[in-house]
């Protein structure tokens, strides 16, 4: 019931891919002497091959399945409905995942999305949660629109600045925009 990220799958593979190739060895050297495989061995051998179709797959249901579980939330989380291609993207537990969009058509209300999603449905603490933009403009609209205590936009320069002044006990001196 739970998304398979690529971290994991990648983590899988490598694990077992010692025993992927031995068992492999070994259906070689049966096929010459004209031997069958045990069901279990060609199991594991065809499963190991296509193990990332079958992670897409069980990806695929378990997104379906979160989407169809909470249809209301996506439906009222924010003032008006998430299109299914926010949806999927607030329900990915990928490590990364990039939006891609044109100005105008819901980034924003993606990433307020996502974190209601982690806050109200999975339980994630606010203060474990990091909000960062390119312009100050955007990380104040995301603070707005979050609405939440313990949350807060940051730009990579004000983030920056707060945590060299927190390792150091003063915040570096800046120069204006006219130096």
């Amino acid at each position: 019931g739970k998304i398979i990220s690529t971290t994991q799958e990648n983590d899988f593979t490598n694990y077992y891919n010692h025993y992927f190739q031995k068992a492999n060895s070994l259906l070689k050297k049966l096929e010459v002497f004209n031997i069958a495989p045990s069901g279990v061995v060609s199991k594991f051998i065809n499963d190991f091959r296509s193990i990332n179709k079958l992670v897409k797959q069980h990806n695929e249901g378990v997104i379906a399945f979160l989407l169809d579980e909470h249809k209301d939330f996506f439906d009222n989380c924010l003032k008006y409905p998430l299109d299914k291609q926010q949806r999927r993207s607030i329900v990915s537990e990928e490590d990364n995942c990039l939006v891609v969009s044109s100005a105008g058509s819901g980034k924003t209300s993606s990433i307020v999305g996502k974190v209601k999603y982690l806050t109200e449905i999975k339980g994630v603490a606010p203060n474990r949660i990091l909000l960062i933009s390119y312009t100050n403009k955007a990380a104040a609209e995301l603070t707005e629109r979050m609405a939440t205590n313990g949350l807060k936009g940051y730009t990579f320069h004000k983030l920056a600045i707060d945590i060299n002044g927190k390792a150091t006990g003063a915040k570096p001196a800046l120069c204006d925009n006219t130096d």
